[in-house]
Formats: C-alpha cells, structure tokens, sequence
C-alpha cells in the first residue's frame, strides 16, 4: 500500500508527500525486522523465500528511495546538492554495513550492493566526471565483498569461539 501511494505521489509530482510516505514505509519495514527477525530463518530456502521478498529487498530499496525522493524534492543539480550527495552517499555503505556486522544479514548486503552497482551505472552515463559513480561502485563493491564473507562463513563482525569451561 505504501509503495502504490508513493509511486502516485511522486507522479503527480507531490514530493514532499510522497517523502512522508517513504519514512513511513521504511520505519514499517524497519518494525518488521526487529519485530519478526526474519534473517534468522533457517533452512536457507524458507529463508529466501520470506526474508528477501519481505524485509531485505524493500529495505534497501526503501532506504534509496529516500534520498532519490529527496534529491528529486530539492532539485539537486548544483554545486552544493552535488556535494551533500557525495556525502550522503555513504549512508548506503553505513546502513547495510551494520546489518551485515549485527545480524549477518547478507541479504540486504546483496541487494544493497546491486542497487549501488545500478546508481553507479546510471551516475557514470550521466556525467562522466564526477565522483557519485565512483563512490558507488567503491560501496558496491565493499558491500559485496562483505556480503559474501557473511553468506560463506556464517558470521561477520561476530566472534564464534567456544570457551572451554573446566569442570569442577
């Protein structure tokens, strides 16, 4: 429901609106995962199955959406637009990136990484000197890179060693 209003929003071009909705669906999305917990389902098909389609893929792209909606919002084409996405651009390194170091979710690195590696595509053919495309292939390409660590060896940032308790 949330993406069909947006989608209507932002054609009628109600961005500010359209922008409310977003946040909204994303803080909806965002209950969903810490409420449910679906990147702890096991086996890894159940797990593709109602993770991916449910909580993985509308995160990441609800956390683009934002801040294309907002690029959109406030017509950044300008110097300075151009320099506080530069900036911003980053957060789609951050936000992933503690999903990956927190929960193992290799998901939403997926995900994140092939809509980077999209933005990056999409950056270069628009202008070719500029550093959005680069920064979005750099992220792409770390979030990848950690998303499969996470998918092969089962844990990312955490620490599996057992402790061996003597007995009494």
């Amino acid at each position: 429901m949330g993406h069909f209003l947006w989608s209507i929003l932002f054609a009628r071009k109600h961005f500010v609106w359209s922008e409310i909705v977003l946040i909204l669906n994303f803080f909806n999305i965002l209950s969903l995962y810490a409420t449910h917990k679906t990147y702890s389902i096991k086996p890894l098909k159940v797990w593709a199955l109602i993770h991916l389609p449910t909580a993985a893929l509308p995160f990441s792209w609800l956390l683009l959406a934002i801040f294309w909606n907002g690029a959109v919002m406030f017509h950044v084409h300008k110097f300075v637009g151009r320099v506080v996405s530069n900036v911003l651009i980053w957060d789609f390194l951050l936000a992933p990136g503690l999903l990956l170091v927190a929960y193992n979710d290799w998901g939403v690195g997926f995900s994140s990484a092939a809509l980077m590696f999209g933005l990056g595509l999409g950056q270069f053919f628009t202008k070719v000197f500029a550093l959005q495309w680069i920064f979005a292939f750099v992220i792409a390409g770390v979030l990848f890179v950690l998303s499969a660590i996470a998918a092969i060896t089962g844990s990312l940032g955490t620490s599996r060693a057992v402790v061996d308790e003597e007995a009494p």
